[in-house]
């Protein structure tokens, strides 16, 4: 992987970690909205961030299963925000602020779906288990 490449993931990776983790402190401090309400933002960054992480060390995280399951989840929270904005739109009421967090949210996440389409259903490699080494040891 090009240096590039790596500084753009690594600044994805912190981008979706900070603002999970703004959107959840923000909740907290104004104690508005339920438990999922509170602390969902910071838990979907997390499990994107580890999705990410799991693509760019082509290392098996968990089952491949979860993540087939997380990607079409994204595709859906990307086309849910979409049809938020485009409700929004209509209104004319939201100030600037909704829409850009809206849009925000919805780019910010369809950045993570072609790692985890590779992650999940191009990198059969990486899901096969692993031979035993049972008996295998060098001492003795």
């Amino acid at each position: 992987m090009t240096p590039t490449r790596r500084a753009f993931w690594s600044l994805y990776i912190l981008s979706v970690l900070a603002l999970g983790f703004g959107r959840t402190a923000e909740k907290v401090v104004k104690d508005s909205g339920g438990l999922l309400s509170r602390y969902g933002p910071l838990l979907g960054a997390i499990v994107i961030a580890v999705g990410v992480v799991g693509y760019l060390s082509s290392r098996p995280i968990g089952r491949a299963w979860v993540w087939k399951g997380v990607f079409v989840l994204t595709i859906v929270g990307v086309a849910g925000l979409l049809a938020l904005e485009a409700v929004l739109l209509r209104l004319h009421a939201p100030t600037a602020r909704i829409h850009a967090m809206t849009l925000a949210a919805a780019m910010l996440l369809a950045a993570a779906i072609p790692a985890l389409h590779r992650d999940a259903f191009r990198s059969p490699a990486t899901w096969r288990p692993s031979p035993p080494t049972v008996g295998l040891s060098k001492e003795g």
